[in-house]
């Protein structure tokens, strides 16, 4: 079957990468099978305004880096649905890189 690893890599402002570190992994029997959607949010933790503070990180992947590496075919963001007034935020998704990069607070903005 196909195995997933999920890593996270610190990056510094400057770009420097620390080595990355295993999170978890899933295996999966079936060959015709497996992961076909894969989720993940970003929100600051809690009730706090839109205008408090900036923030962005990039999220990339995931890949499978077996002898049939893969990775997704692409990234989508779909809007936050239950928060209309949620204003101060942008996402920058690059399909090349497999990555999209997340904004929030002030200078952001749809």
């Amino acid at each position: 079957g196909s195995v997933w690893r999920a890593t996270a890599q610190v990056v510094s402002a400057a770009g420097v990468a620390a080595a990355p570190f295993e999170i978890g992994k899933i295996f999966f029997e079936s060959l015709d099978g497996g992961l076909d959607r894969f989720s993940a949010f970003h929100e600051h933790i809690g009730c706090v305004p839109c205008s408090a503070f900036y923030e962005s990180e990039i999220r990339r992947g995931p890949w499978e880096g077996g002898a049939d590496a893969r990775a997704p075919p692409a990234i989508v963001f779909t809007p936050p649905k239950n928060h209309p007034g949620c204003t101060k935020y942008d996402v920058a998704v690059d399909n090349d890189k497999h990555e999209a990069q997340f904004f929030s607070g002030p200078g952001t903005g749809q």
